[in-house]
C-alpha cells in the first residue's frame, strides 16, 4: 500500500496464502513468509503519513484512497517551494522589481501608451505598491480590483455554461 509496485519474494521461494477475506472496495490476501522480500516502484509518503495520523486505509476503496491523494498533489508541492524560497538567497532586487513591473501594469490596448506605461513603471517600480495585499511585505500579492472580481465571476459563470452545454448535448438522444 505504501509502494507503487509489487512485493516478491527474492529467488525461487513462494509466499504461502494463510487467508483470504473480502473488504470493502476487494478482497484481502494474507501470507505467510520465512524468505527475504523485495519491493519494487516508489514509497508513497502521503499514504505512510495518512496511516501514522491513524485512517485505516486498509479497508478503504481505491476511489477513497485516490480521493486522499489530492490535498497532497495540490498542497505539498506549495509548501515546498514556499521552504525552498525561505533557504535559497533570493533573486537581485532589479531582477524581481522587471518582473514584477510587468505583473502590475495594466495592460494598454494603444503600444505606444503600453510602451510609455511599462518605461514609467521600470523608471519607478515601486508605483503600484499602494495595491500591495500584504503592505511593507516582501509577498506581492495585490488588492483585487473590481474589474478583477467581475472578471473571475464572468469566467465562473463561462465554465459552468460550457459544463452544461456539455451535459445537455450529452443526453441528445440517450
Amino acid at each position: 500500500m505504501f509502494l507503487t509496485g509489487s512485493v516478491k519474494p527474492v529467488g525461487e521461494e513462494k509466499l504461502k496464502e494463510i487467508e483470504r477475506r473480502k473488504v470493502p472496495g476487494g478482497e484481502e490476501v494474507v501470507y505467510e513468509y520465512d524468505c527475504d522480500l523485495v519491493a519494487s516502484g516508489r514509497l508513497r509518503l502521503d499514504m505512510l503519513i495518512i496511516d501514522k495520523l491513524g485512517v485505516n486505509l486498509a479497508s478503504m476503496n481505491k476511489a477513497a484512497i485516490k480521493t486522499l491523494d489530492l490535498p497532497f498533489a495540490t498542497v505539498v508541492p506549495f509548501l515546498v517551494m514556499i521552504i525552498a524560497s525561505l533557504f535559497t538567497k533570493p533573486n537581485s532586487k532589479e531582477a524581481l522589481d522587471r518582473l514584477y513591473v510587468k505583473m502590475k501594469t495594466p495592460v494598454d490596448s494603444d503600444p505606444a501608451n503600453d510602451k510609455a506605461q511599462m518605461e514609467r513603471s521600470y523608471a519607478q517600480p515601486d508605483r503600484f505598491d499602494d495595491r500591495k495585499l500584504f503592505p511593507n511585505s516582501n509577498l506581492e500579492f495585490q488588492r483585487p480590483t473590481p474589474l478583477d472580481f467581475w472578471g473571475f465571476i464572468g469566467c465562473f459563470v463561462i465554465c459552468f455554461a460550457i459544463i452544461g452545454l456539455a451535459i445537455l448535448v450529452s443526453r441528445i438522444g440517450a
